[in-house]
C-alpha cells in the first residue's frame, strides 16, 4: 500500500513539474534573435505582414509592420542591437494587437491564456483597476489600470503582455518578446580582458 501511494505522488509530482516547463523564447515568429534586419524583413514579408513605417533611430529601430497576429489586425514594432562593426542584430518585437471595441479585457484574458498554453506558469501577473472607472479602457486612458503578465525564461529572454495606451484615443494589448542577455557586450567584454 505504502509502495502504491508512493509511486503515485511520484507520479504526480512529475506530472506537474512537466506541465510546468517553459518553452524558450529565442525570438519571435520563427525569426531568431541576432538576425540580421534583411532576414527579419523577408521573414515577416513571407508571414504576410507589410512594411509600414521606419523611425530609424541610430540603426536600432523601431522598424514597424501591420498585418495578422493571433488572429487580431496587429501593428508590430521591431527593435535591433546596433553593433560596432555597424551591423544592427534583432533584439526585441513588441504586438499591438486591436481587440474588437468593448472586447478589451476578454481579449486580454484570451490571449493570456494562449500564452501559458505556450510558455507555462507566467512570474507574475499583475491585476489592478481602479473601480471608479467602470469602463477599462477609460481607466487605461487615465492610468488608472495596470493589467501585465510576465513570462522569463533561463537565458533571460522575456515576453510581457500587458494592456496599453496605444496613443491618445487607440487601446491595444500589447505583447513584448525581449532577447535577455547581449551577447555582443559579453564579446567585447572578453576581447578586451584578452588584450591584458
Amino acid at each position: 500500500m505504502v509502495k502504491r501511494a508512493t509511486f503515485f505522488i511520484m507520479i504526480i509530482i512529475a506530472f506537474d513539474c512537466y506541465a510546468q516547463t517553459k518553452n524558450d523564447v529565442d525570438g519571435f515568429l520563427g525569426i531568431k534573435w541576432d538576425s540580421t534586419i534583411e532576414t527579419v524583413d523577408e521573414t515577416l514579408e513571407k508571414k504576410g505582414f507589410v512594411y509600414t513605417k521606419d523611425y530609424m533611430i541610430g540603426y536600432s529601430g523601431p522598424f514597424e509592420h501591420s498585418g495578422k497576429f493571433a488572429g487580431y489586425p496587429a501593428i508590430v514594432e521591431l527593435y535591433f542591437e546596433y553593433t560596432p562593426n555597424m551591423t544592427s542584430l534583432f533584439n526585441k518585437a513588441v504586438v499591438y494587437l486591436e481587440p474588437p471595441r468593448g472586447l478589451l479585457k476578454d481579449s486580454y484574458e484570451r490571449i493570456i491564456s494562449d500564452l501559458q498554453i505556450v510558455y507555462g506558469r507566467p512570474e507574475y501577473s499583475i491585476r489592478e483597476h481602479n473601480e471608479t472607472y467602470k469602463d477599462i479602457e477609460e481607466a487605461i486612458l487615465y492610468d488608472e489600470l495596470k493589467y501585465e503578465t510576465m513570462w522569463e525564461f533561463e537565458k533571460k529572454n522575456k515576453v510581457v503582455c500587458y494592456l496599453s495606451r496605444y496613443n491618445k484615443y487607440y487601446f491595444k494589448i500589447a505583447i513584448m518578446y525581449m532577447k535577455g542577455t547581449n551577447n555582443i557586450l559579453n564579446n567585447l567584454d572578453e576581447r578586451r580582458l584578452s588584450d591584458y
